[in-house]
């Protein structure tokens, strides 16, 4: 196997790692520290005025490296309590139909802290009268304006059992808001992942495709059905999946980046490139993996200097990152060939 070739396998191996995280991924801040010093976190959901957000809110701790670690659904009071978080580096994504995505800065719990709070202030997603294109982020499928309140109460439950990790709680009460709403694609949503931890995939796969089925623009129900497809092999259907996310979110860094990864598995390395400069043009803080995809894809073209500049952004934003002394190695091999490429004579036409 030529060198560029074996690089690139092993940068694939690598990215699967970064990037295709399960989507029951339990990984920790840094700190490492044991369940005897975790720390309680609140999280409050509130408007510019601090009023809170009274409809429910999907919230989800991920780590400083990018490694999502509880989802929970906000209260009628826009509060939502994770009781066990170890202290650490971490973020907090925020979304619901009717508020925009917001991403936070890092904060961090300290090892000596009884209690944590973390106050998320949300826009108002733009009403479709304001010119929102159907199938934008915020769209509100018919199916979910009319979830019974009994229903949603059921998923709320399972969301915070899923929270706690409480399987087979999260699997009853996500049961029971589906036997409640049979349309409730966000209930399939969460059993699946429940599901999935379970180590149930085929159920799980059945599960997440029906969420699909019920509402293609549950922009998060395609990403953890992708997820699972690509686990399972399913690699055209993995694909299948982030294209209806991408159609309802085109800018979702996460769905652009596991995108890049299946284009670059699947040999298409222009396409897998060009998905990452659109990545690079979005806040990207979590998805700078993406960088080390697009050098290999480059590298696997025979294009170095481009490859090299890849690595060397990657080292930029994330100077500490998981990956950063292999991608260190690789660039100062990759300069090297650049260097031999620049040197060769032109080869005649």
């Amino acid at each position: 196997m030529r060198p560029v070739f074996r690089l690139a396998v092993v940068s694939l191996i690598l990215l699967l790692a970064l990037v295709f995280l399960p989507i029951y991924a339990g990984a920790q801040g840094r700190g490492g520290t044991n369940n005897s010093t975790a720390v309680p976190l609140q999280v409050r959901v509130v408007y510019p005025n601090d009023r809170a957000v009274t409809v429910p809110v999907n919230v989800q701790l991920i780590s400083a490296n990018g490694v999502p670690v509880f989802n929970g659904v906000t209260s009628d009071s826009g509060a939502l309590q994770f009781t066990a978080v170890r202290p650490g580096d971490y973020q907090l994504e925020v979304s619901a139909p009717s508020i925009q995505r917001t991403l936070t800065g890092m904060f961090t719990i300290l090892p000596e802290e009884h209690f944590h709070m973390e106050t998320v202030t949300v826009q108002r997603e733009q009403s479709d009268e304001a010119g929102r294109s159907p199938g934008a982020p915020g769209t509100v499928s018919a199916a979910s304006m009319n979830i019974p309140q009994a229903a949603r109460d059921e998923f709320r439950k399972g969301a915070e059992a899923l929270s706690h990790n409480d399987l087979p709680a999260g699997r009853s009460h996500f049961g029971k808001a589906i036997e409640d709403y049979p349309r409730y694609s966000g209930a399939y949503d969460g059993l699946g992942i429940v599901l999935a931890r379970m180590g149930e995939t085929g159920e799980a796969l059945k599960k997440l495709q029906k969420a699909v089925e019920l509402d293609d623009h549950n922009v998060q129900a395609c990403i953890n059905l992708s997820r699972l497809d690509y686990r399972a092999g399913n690699f055209a259907d993995s694909e299948n999946a982030l294209s209806k996310a991408l159609t309802a979110d085109p800018q979702n860094v996460q769905a652009l980046a596991l995108m890049s990864n299946l284009e670059f598995r699947a040999g298409r390395y222009p396409d897998a490139v060009a998905i990452e400069h659109k990545i690079h043009s979005l806040p990207h803080a979590d998805y700078t993996s993406a960088h080390v995809v697009a050098a290999s894809a480059l590298q696997a073209q025979n294009l170095w200097s481009q490859a090299a500049e890849e690595y060397e952004l990657y080292l930029k934003e994330s100077p500490n990152g998981p990956s950063a002394d292999e991608v260190r190695r690789r660039l100062q091999w990759v300069k090297s060939r650049a260097q031999q490429q620049a040197k060769a004579p032109a080869s005649p036409h």
